[in-house]
C-alpha cells in the first residue's frame, strides 16, 4: 500500500482511520483508465472545515469534501463528550445525480506496531460466519440478530484497547486485512457495506453472500447516512480478549467472560 510507513521508525500505539467512499476496491481497469483510485475519493481529496463549536459538555467538528468523478458529496461530523472516551461520527454521502447507483463504503481503522505486536494482539467481532480468501484476508459477516454490532483491538500486554460499536444495517461486514511481512507489519479491521475489497462491478455480480446485502443503493439526489462510535480506553489488568461490548443506559460495558474482567465507560450519546 503506497504511503505506509515502515514501523521501525515509529514509536507509541499507532492507529489510523480513513474512510473509503464510493468505493472499497481497486477500481476495474475502465474505472482506472477515467482516473479513479483505489478506494475511492473521499481520502484523497481536500476537506473542508464546515463548522467547530462547543456547546455546554459536547464539542463538535463537522467536515465536508466533493467528490466530483462520482458526483457525489460526502459530510461527516465527530462529536466528543467532557469526560467520554468515546467519538460519535456521523456521516452523509449525497448524489448529485439523477438515478439511482449503488454505493460502497468502508470504514478503514488501519493499525501498526506496537499497537500489533506478536502475541500481544487480539482482535474480537460480533460475527456470525466468515469466508477466507487465499492471502490472508477474511470477512465476517456481523451477527444480524444484534442491532449493534462491534469490532474491538487488544494489546494485553499495554493495555491498549480500541473498538467500534456501529449499526448492523449500514456495516453488514468486517474485512480482516494482515500484513506481516516485508518491512512493515499492519492489521485492518474494516468495517463496511461489502465483504471484500473489490470493484463496484463485482459487487453487484455477487449480489449477495451469506443471504446478506454487499452493497447500498443510494437514490437519484438523495442521501444515506452512518453513525457509528468509536472508544480508546486502557483495558485492566488481566483482560485478553473481548466477548462482548453493548450499551447499557448510557454506559459502554466491555466484557471478558474468560477472564471475570469488565470495563465500563461513559457513553451519553445514542447510537
Amino acid at each position: 500500500m503506497p504511503g505506509v510507513p515502515d514501523n521501525r521508525k515509529l514509536n507509541g500505539p499507532m492507529v489510523g482511520h480513513f474512510v473509503c467512499v464510493d468505493g472499497f476496491e481497486s477500481p476495474s481497469k475502465e474505472e482506472a483508465a477515467a482516473g479513479l483510485a483505489m478506494h475511492g475519493e473521499a481520502y484523497l481529496q481536500p476537506w473542508n472545515l464546515v463548522s467547530a463549536e462547543k456547546q455546554a459538555s459536547v464539542a463538535t467538528v463537522k467536515f465536508a469534501v466533493d467528490l466530483p468523478k462520482f458526483q457525489e458529496t460526502f459530510a461527516r461530523s465527530l462529536q466528543i463528550v467532557d469526560g467520554e472516551n468515546v467519538l460519535y461520527i456521523d456521516s452523509e454521502l449525497t448524489s448529485d445525480t439523477a438515478f439511482d447507483r449503488t454505493a460502497n463504503w468502508g470504514e478503514h481503522p488501519f493499525l501498526f506496531p506496537p499497537f500489533v505486536e506478536r502475541g500481544n494482539t487480539v482482535v474480537d467481532v460480533s460475527g456470525a460466519r466468515s469466508r477466507t480468501r487465499t492471502y490472508g484476508h477474511t470477512a465476517t459477516l456481523m451477527d444480524p440478530a444484534r442491532p449493534l454490532a462491534w469490532v474491538t483491538v487488544l494489546n494485553k500486554a499495554r493495555h491498549y484497547l480500541l473498538g467500534y460499536v456501529f449499526r448492523h444495517e449500514e456495516y453488514p461486514w468486517v474485512q480482516n486485512y494482515m500484513q506481516y511481512t516485508g518491512v512493515w507489519i499492519g492489521r485492518g479491521v474494516e468495517f463496511a457495506t461489502q465483504p471484500f475489497d473489490l470493484p463496484h462491478r463485482d459487487m453487484v455480480e455477487l449480489n449477495r453472500m451469506f443471504d446478506s446485502p454487499v452493497y447500498r443503493w443510494l437514490p437519484a439526489k438523495s442521501k444515506i447516512a452512518t453513525r457509528f462510535l468509536l472508544f480508546y480506553a486502557k483495558s485492566p489488568e488481566g483482560m485478553t480478549r473481548v466477548d462482548d461490548v453493548r450499551l447499557e443506559n448510557g454506559m459502554l460495558i466491555v466484557e471478558d467472560r474468560g477472564s471475570g474482567k469488565t470495563m465500563t465507560l461513559a457513553a451519553s450519546r445514542p447510537l
